[in-house]
């Protein structure tokens, strides 16, 4: 379901002409950052202890994907090297 979700939340930023999409996820949710991997998104840094949660520190993971044409951080990387 979630993947569906994602998949159409994606394709309509598309049509409406979005270009990049962020998103954050607690360090802790292994299946919800593998499914965005899945969908294209990259890991960009973690905010650490961004909440305390039952008594507990949780690291917040930001991620995002570019949906139309290249990747600018990742050109301008390879132009570095």
């Amino acid at each position: 379901m979630g993947k569906r979700l994602m998949g159409e939340a994606l394709l309509q930023a598309r049509r409406i002409g979005i270009w990049l999409v962020q998103l954050t996820v607690f360090e802790y949710n292994n299946a919800a950052k593998v499914l965005y991997r899945k969908m294209g998104f990259r890991r960009a840094g973690v905010i650490p202890d961004k909440v305390v949660r039952d008594g507990r520190r949780l690291g917040e993971v930001i991620m995002y994907a570019c949906l139309g044409g290249s990747d600018k951080s990742n050109s301008r990387r390879q132009q570095k090297s």
